[in-house]
């Protein structure tokens, strides 16, 4: 997998990337998971007017209703919310505790079922869940009730932040269960910017604005560099600045700070002075 035209000194120098960190998939004990498939978007994701509606219709509704996040509202380092919710009704839901939820959702209810046949033309995948569910099982489902890392499927570049208010993602995005601010700050480095448009499927000239695929089977590969507790807490500091600044402004240049969390990540993985200058040759 990978970008495979690109030079033998680049190909080199991922190697030496590999070689200096533990792969995620290990430094998350397995814990990378994609984001939520409901089957039929126009029926469980609503914005926020409708969201009132059916929440002064039944309070209790606000139980059951999380605001929701798509690959494309996430940015790196923050999100872009789109003023969306998602009915998260898992598995188990008892709807007849939810009068509005069920009120709503029974105006889609014909294409909700899931389809007995396969060659049905209205209804949802085959499934042991009901019409009122969201079609995936969702076993994790508790990951999006605490503090977690989301980045993107695909996309020209690694955008990755830190969530503190429950958001659900859809199936575009990735979570990483965590409030390790030292990942965050590496999975938006430039040595990782590097070493993913070398290692990860993509989608034309991943150096000349060509889509990666940061799905898990490759991600959990990636290599995440020991750090010592005072640099990780440095580095928290660092992230911590920068969405400080984002939430204040979103087009807030902290260009200043990334720089530093750049410096300080190099050297974690051992790169020289020619090495930095060969990254950011290539990212330039």
């Amino acid at each position: 997998a990978g970008w495979s035209l690109a030079p033998p000194e680049w190909q080199r120098l991922r190697a030496k990337i590999e070689a200096a960190g533990q792969p995620l998939g290990e430094y998350v004990n397995g814990q990378l998971y994609r984001g939520v498939v409901t089957g039929m978007n126009d029926a469980f994701v609503i914005d926020t007017a409708t969201r009132d509606r059916i929440v002064a219709v039944d309070p209790k509704s606000a139980d059951l209703i999380r605001p929701w996040l798509r690959g494309r509202d996430v940015r790196r380092w923050q999100a872009e919310w789109a003023d969306l919710h998602v009915i998260f009704s898992r598995r188990g839901t008892l709807i007849e505790r939810y009068p509005a939820i069920e009120a709503h959702l029974s105006w889609f209810r014909i294409d909700l079922e899931p389809k007995r046949h396969r060659g049905s033309k209205r209804g949802r995948k085959p499934g042991s869940y009901h019409w009122f569910e969201i079609q995936d099982n969702i076993a994790y489902y508790r990951a999006f009730d605490h503090p977690k890392i989301i980045y993107t499927n695909i996309g020209t570049e690694m955008r990755a932040m830190l969530d503190r208010r429950r958001h659900i993602t859809a199936d575009t995005c990735f979570i990483i269960p965590s409030d390790d601010a030292y990942l965050l700050a590496v999975l938006n480095s430039k040595v990782l910017d590097f070493y993913f448009r070398l290692a990860l499927p993509c989608l034309d000239d991943p150096f000349e604005g060509g889509d990666m695929r940061f799905f898990t089977v490759e991600m959990v590969r990636t290599p995440i560099a020991p750090c010592p507790e005072t640099t990780k807490q440095d580095l928290a500091d660092l992230t911590e600045q920068i969405q400080t600044a984002k939430q204040a402004d979103p087009a807030a240049n902290v260009s200043a700070l990334q720089r530093r969390i750049d410096q300080a990540v190099y050297s974690l993985y051992g790169l020289t002075p020619q090495e930095v200058t060969t990254v950011e040759s290539a990212l330039r």
